[in-house]
């Protein structure tokens, strides 16, 4: 215990003897050391984080009661990822305690058909229990919806209306209120999911009669397959755009020979349910067909000068105008035929219109970026990529400055001192040698001058250091 108490007494003492900025640096530096190690085990005590219930995605209103119930337990370290809650591995029979306890825990499909069985009523009127049972079958149908990848959140309602007549009919209609993960648009097929998912739960329902809200596009779709219907125009939509890029990587692919070539595409569909309607058994194959497939290409005519040097061999020598306008004409000729090729013939109505175009354009300039530019660009984008690591080192290199700063002073005045004390030894015997080789009594001015300038030839050294000390006396 005695080395531990000279060691702080030593410290203390090395502390005090320190200057007020460099007290302050050291007591930064030892509460930045010591806050990382209380961090450190914390973060050890806690452990890692695992996700509950094996990585189940839950709704906002299940991870709002759950928090709930963790802030009332005490329970503040767990954390939320894309819908997930992770939880210290070390903790987790605690957080599914308090889940528990707070009656929190995510409900399963048919824990609202179990809730309306042990609460079921034997004096209770036919309507109510049937008025049960389909709000219990709606939460169940919502948190099968909701379980599906992609969807946030949904809502189903669904009802039965009776037509007049005899016998009497029933129509079963049904509304779904879904909200995609991520703020985006329901795809086609989440939305053919759905419908069919509906249509298959809720006996006598069609598909024509179940409507899909989208929350995030604010947009609904109707049921039915008709050609005006949203689904369907949606369906040609993605379609469409599946086309278009389909034939526009099929015609970049066959195009490498001609680099910076621009290709455009345009696809109009046509209902094929339309065109079979007379015989039902075609109708098995895809809805939409395409009608007519448009493609526009524009070539460089740089690739036109290259083509002209490499076919002629003519080096560094610049084409004709004739030349190349031939030349020209011939590429995109055979481009022409070579796109054509790749696209499917158009239907019979629209065999007037034309298929390919191919034209040319000049060029961009190039832009000249100078050595001086690009590594201003490249030691810009390492900053901004290192910027922890610079901040860090700029704060090292800042103490250093500050203790050595901090340091020199008393070291500049010691030595200083010494310098003068040297100095009025060492300067003492030039001086009064120097005024020693002076003549005490003067004949006149003239003679004077001669001895100084004589005294001065003798000993240069001792002379300038006499005059430095006599105008430092002065001064």
């Amino acid at each position: 215990m005695e080395w531990l108490s000279n060691l702080t007494q030593h410290t203390a003492e090395r502390y005090r003897a320190l200057v007020a900025p460099t007290r302050t640096v050291c007591l930064v530096v030892a509460v930045v050391v010591l806050g990382g190690l209380v961090l450190l085990a914390v973060g050890r005590m806690s452990g890692p984080y695992q996700p509950l219930f094996e990585g189940r995605s839950f709704s906002l209103r299940e991870l709002a009661k759950m928090t709930a119930a963790f802030q009332a337990a005490g329970l503040c370290e767990a954390r939320m990822a894309d819908g997930r809650l992770l939880v210290p591995r070390a903790k987790l029979d605690a957080y599914l305690v308090a889940l528990d306890a707070a009656d929190a825990l995510p409900a399963d499909f048919d824990d609202s058909l179990d809730e309306i069985a042990a609460d079921s009523n034997p004096f209770a009127s036919r309507q109510q229990t049937e008025l049960g049972y389909r709000v219990a079958e709606q939460k169940k149908l919502a948190r099968i919806l909701s379980g599906m990848n992609g969807i946030e959140t949904a809502s189903v309602q669904y009802a039965e209306v009776r037509k007049s007549g005899f016998p009497p009919t029933w129509d079963v209609r049904a509304v779904v209120a879904v909200r995609a993960d991520g703020n985006r648009e329901l795809a086609y097929e989440e939305i053919e999911a759905i419908r069919d998912t509906v249509t298959g739960f809720v006996a006598g329902l069609e598909r024509s009669q179940v409507t899909v809200s989208d929350l995030n596009a604010c947009r609904a779709y109707p049921g039915g397959d008709g050609p005006g219907s949203a689904a369907a125009k949606y369906a040609a939509r993605t379609e469409q755009a599946r086309l278009e890029e389909s034939f526009r990587t099929k015609i970049q692919d066959r195009l490498t020979a001609y680099p910076g070539s621009i290709v455009g595409v345009q696809v109009q569909l046509a209902d094929a349910h339309e065109t079979t309607a007379a015989d039902p058994a075609k109708t098995t194959g895809p809805r939409f067909i395409p009608a007519l497939v448009s493609a526009s290409v524009d070539l460089p005519r740089s690739c036109f000068v290259q083509l002209w040097r490499e076919r002629y061999a003519a080096g560094e020598h610049a084409p004709d105008r004739p030349a190349l306008q031939t030349l020209e004409d011939e590429v995109k000729h055979s481009v022409e035929q070579a796109v054509l090729a790749l696209l499917p013939p158009p239907a019979a109505e629209l065999r007037g219109h034309p298929q390919v175009v191919v034209t040319s354009y000049a060029d961009p300039a190039a832009p000249v970026e100078t050595s001086i530019a690009g590594l201003g660009s490249s030691v810009a984008a390492w900053a901004a990529a290192h910027w922890s690591l610079l901040v860090g080192g700029c704060l090292l290199i800042g103490s250093v400055v500050l203790v050595v700063c901090n340091r020199r002073p008393a070291a500049a005045r010691g030595a200083i001192s010494g310098e003068a004390a040297s100095a009025d030894v060492v300067d003492r015997p030039a001086t009064v040698s120097f005024a020693a080789s002076l003549p005490l009594s003067p004949g006149g001015k003239k003679e004077v001058h001669v001895q100084v300038q004589r005294a001065i030839q003798e000993n240069p050294q001792a002379a300038a250091e006499a005059l430095q000390r006599w105008l430092r006396k002065a001064a």
